[in-house]
């Protein structure tokens, strides 16, 4: 079971093991790259998590939600996802 009960609000795929070594958060859309938090949305009405870049090809991204590591990985296009701020500096 997943954040969201309609199976088809987030497309998923099996288990992918341990999620990767995590690189903090991108500067920007185009630099997303493997071990990256973002935040992904899940579906209206469970909002939006944590996610972690386990792969990039082109402008998919493979997820894995940061604070659920056991469900199953999920896929958003790279512009779809939300960057968290860095702070000022």
């Amino acid at each position: 079971m997943g954040i969201s009960d309609d199976a088809a609000a987030v497309p998923r795929d099996k288990l992918g093991g341990p999620l990767p070594p995590q690189k903090g958060s991108p500067e920007s859309w185009e630099i997303i790259e493997t071990g990256h938090l973002v935040i992904a949305k899940d579906s209206p009405e469970y909002g939006w998590a944590e996610a972690i870049v386990v792969d990039r090809k082109d402008g998919l991204l493979t997820l894995r939600y940061r604070d659920y590591p056991k469900l199953p990985k999920f896929y958003r296009n790279y512009r779809a996802v939300a960057l968290l701020s860095r702070g000022s500096k």
